[in-house]
């Protein structure tokens, strides 16, 4: 690595996939305004549903927003139930599928409470350019190092992210 003043200790073997597999031009069809995604696990601690809260503030308020919800666990039948136009839930998806998400959304929103390391999915929406809001998990700083690169929520309420978002 002599082109770089970085000097690595280890590499991690763990990949970002740039590829692009499914189409989401149906869901460009739906969603005419913001495209907010969440991706991860759909269990409470992970906050699915304060980015759910979130965007009905956001529509309450006359904005136009959709959230794509994107993932699997404990609350994918309740989440795949919701009836709102605006929210689309796809489900399970492969990297690539995740990867190509990230390429049709405007921000990414994680509003996690879970105690983790650093998460990908914040590296791979960083990695894509998108606006990332989070909660401050632990790693949420390092993918957003600047304003420009997003908000980190000291608390991660509904109506905290709807503040970031505007």
């Amino acid at each position: 690595m002599k082109w770089s003043a970085i000097h690595p200790i280890c590499i991690i073997g763990r990949h970002l996939a740039l590829g692009s597999s499914r189409d989401w031009s149906d869901l460009d069809k739906e969603c005419t305004g913001i495209k907010v995604a969440y991706i991860g696990r759909l269990v409470k601690e992970k906050g699915v549903q304060t980015a759910i809260e979130a965007v009905e503030l956001l529509r309450g308020q006359g904005e136009d927003v959709d959230l794509v919800i994107a993932g699997n666990g404990p609350l994918a039948d309740s989440i795949a139930s919701l009836t709102e136009s605006h929210i689309h839930f796809v489900g399970a998806l492969t990297p690539a599928d995740v990867c190509s998400l990230m390429s049709n959304v405007d921000i990414f929103c994680y509003p996690s409470t879970y105690p983790e390391g650093l998460p990908s999915v914040l590296l791979e929406a960083a990695a894509h350019k998108l606006a990332i809001i989070s909660s401050n998990c632990a790693g949420a700083a390092d993918a957003t190092p600047s304003p420009g690169h997003g908000t980190i929520v000291e608390t991660p309420t509904a109506q905290n992210f709807v503040d970031a978002i505007l």
